[in-house]
């Protein structure tokens, strides 16, 4: 795991997005690891509390410690989650996103076989049809604010002068 996350690993600082569940955990430990062995860098994890269920803030402090235990660095995010037509996860996903991209560096995310069968049914129950049959499109071509590939939002705040900029990848 830790070396197929290291042949993918861009140069420089990363942002790992971690939920706490063993794929996002496996991501960030080996991102860590490739890190660490290049020398250059360094991986951070972000657990973003939405505050949507009782004891959110519990269970990110859980994902920290659980990464310390490794001695991999992570903070908690806390964002505020404002529904709209788009429903309560897609509220959640567009914040998670725009918490793990406020620091202008490449993130990655990792996700389970689970993960994409529970998007395609969540997608079907709302009624979206043929399209989410597709599940998740590789994040590769990207317009100014919008992934082409799965719609996710690509906006990032203004970079200050002389940082560099990097955005999600799946």
């Amino acid at each position: 795991m830790a070396q197929a996350v290291a042949a993918g690993l861009p140069e420089g600082d990363v942002i790992v997005g971690c939920s706490g569940g063993a794929d996002s955990l496996a991501l960030a430990l080996g991102a860590d690891w490739a890190v660490r062995r290049r020398g250059t860098g360094v991986a951070t994890a972000v657990v973003v509390d939405h505050g949507l269920q009782a004891g959110s803030a519990r269970i990110a402090e859980g994902a920290v410690n659980s990464l310390a235990t490794y001695g991999v660095r992570a903070r908690i995010v806390r964002v505020e989650v404002s529904p709209d037509g788009d429903g309560v996860e897609a509220a959640a996903r567009e914040a998670r996103l725009v918490a793990l991209a406020a620091d202008g560096l490449p993130v990655l995310l990792g996700h389970t076989l689970d993960d994409q069968a529970e998007t395609v049914l969540l997608g079907l129950l709302r009624g979206s049809g043929t399209r989410s049959l597709a599940g998740w499109r590789q994040c590769a071509a990207r317009s100014t604010d919008r992934c082409s590939g799965c719609g996710a939002s690509t906006r990032k705040p203004p970079a200050e002068p002389g940082a560099s900029t990097g955005g999600a990848t799946r």
